[in-house]
């Protein structure tokens, strides 16, 4: 059991890892937010001032980047809760990797 979930936290850390390494940090919060919300279905029950740790940037581009998101109509942002609005939009921005 417990080499499970040591098997499980490795891969998820290989994954920020590349992501980091390989997407841009609209496609890093797009990939978090998505992942966290069950492709879109489920609010993400977190402050916004969370995400930079997730993804691994500054809180001043997180927050930059979430309120875009959410001028665009992609995200609706409240205290302690994202809700996807677009999931294809996201997952748009998901792909986009520059």
């Amino acid at each position: 059991m417990a080499e499970e979930g040591a098997v499980v936290r490795q891969q998820e850390l290989e994954t920020r890892l590349a992501d980091s390494a390989y997407k841009s940090t609209p496609a890093r919060i797009a990939t978090t937010l998505l992942r966290l919300s069950h492709d879109g279905e489920l609010p993400v029950n977190l402050a916004h001032q969370d995400i930079p740790e997730r993804v691994d940037t500054y809180r001043e581009t997180a927050t930059r980047m979430l309120n875009e998101m959410r001028a665009e109509g992609v995200l609706e942002l409240r205290r302690m809760e994202i809700q996807v609005l677009d999931r294809e939009r996201l997952e748009t921005i998901e792909r986009d990797e520059n």
